[in-house]
């Protein structure tokens, strides 16, 4: 053909006469189905099975999502942290647990009044 040549790939240097590889279509991976929590049994299931069990979507609609191994659940609030309480012997702060291990009882917890904390 008339023209400048071969275009090289365009990370080759010039010259190597090395063209760019065919671009190779992706296939996408399947979009797995949406399982929802039958709340009277605990197990997961289809859009269609819920249809098919109830004859309609106010099940479904209802349903936690099933994520996993469970339900996908509303953010659980980070636990508290467990009240602690300041030691007047060392001045560190304790948990009532703490307490009762060095203390054997829930005197000195009672006693230390002040809240502190971890």
């Amino acid at each position: 053909g008339k023209g400048g040549g071969k275009k090289g790939h365009p990370l080759a240097p010039p010259g190597l006469g090395i063209s760019a590889p065919a671009a190779v279509p992706v296939a996408k991976p399947p979009a797995a189905e949406e399982l929802r929590i039958d709340i009277s049994d605990g197990n997961a299931y289809t859009k269609a099975d819920f249809v098919q069990q109830y004859s309609g979507l106010v099940e479904w609609n209802a349903a936690p999502k099933y994520v996993g191994r469970k339900a996908a659940a509303a953010p659980a609030a980070a636990p508290a942290a467990p009240e602690t309480r300041i030691d007047p012997a060392d001045g560190n702060a304790y948990t009532l647990e703490d307490f009762k291990a060095c203390y054997g009882g829930t005197k000195e917890w009672n006693a230390a009044g002040t809240k502190g904390s971890l």
